[in-house]
């Protein structure tokens, strides 16, 4: 709710996958002792912050190991807790306890080729920036895969990429790490390449 118009009517606020939910179908929806909203979903739980209405989403890398949660299946206890139902157990959540990670992982090259031939990449990976790579005019390919080292909750790592002087913008993905390039554009490219830790909509990343 949002207050009321000039007649005295209750206005409310309608939240969907735009404005960063899970899905577009709640199934229990509760309210903590700081006014915060949480509602359980099939593809998470998210939580609502009243002040801006930043959306927040937990899903089985943060713990919520319930996939599918059931239609007013939820409630609160005395000491703040907040509980959902759902298929195969009971969720537990303690608002107080959660916090976000300002932690920006550091990427690192783990393959390197060129024209299909494996490039040592440890100078690469030292705190020097803007390494060179020389790459001969016969070769036809350019392959590089990178990880991030963290390994607290890797499905929450996200990767964007681009080739300076190829890519026009970033190419972000959450699950591919490799980059193939084929054919004379990889002449005079300069690669960037960072990470980041998401939570929910919030994605902090590394420079």
């Amino acid at each position: 709710m949002t207050g009321r118009d000039s007649d005295g009517r209750l206005r409310f606020r309608r939240f969907g996958t735009a404005d960063g939910m899970p899905n577009n179908s709640p199934n229990t929806v509760l309210e903590d002792l700081h006014g915060r909203i949480w509602a359980s979903s099939d593809h998470g739980l998210a939580v609502i912050n009243p002040d801006n209405f930043a959306i927040d989403v937990l899903r089985e890398a943060d713990g919520v190991t319930v996939r599918n949660f059931w239609v007013h299946s939820g409630t609160t206890t005395g000491a703040g807790e907040i509980l959902f139902g759902g298929t195969g157990g009971l969720v537990v959540v303690s608002p107080d306890t959660l916090a976000k990670s300002d932690y920006r992982p550091p990427m690192k090259i783990t393959d390197l080729r060129i024209g299909g031939h494996t490039i040592p990449v440890g100078r690469f990976n030292d705190a020097r920036p803007g390494v060179a790579l020389d790459v001969p005019a016969s070769a036809n390919s350019f392959s590089v895969e990178f990880a991030s080292l963290d390994y607290s909750a890797p499905a929450r790592v996200n990767y964007r990429y681009r080739l300076d002087g190829f890519d026009p913008d970033w190419m972000t993905t959450d699950a591919s790490r490799a980059i193939l390039i084929v054919g004379p554009a990889i002449i005079d490219c300069m690669l960037s390449a960072p990470t980041a830790m998401a939570f929910g909509p919030a994605i902090l990343w590394n420079s």
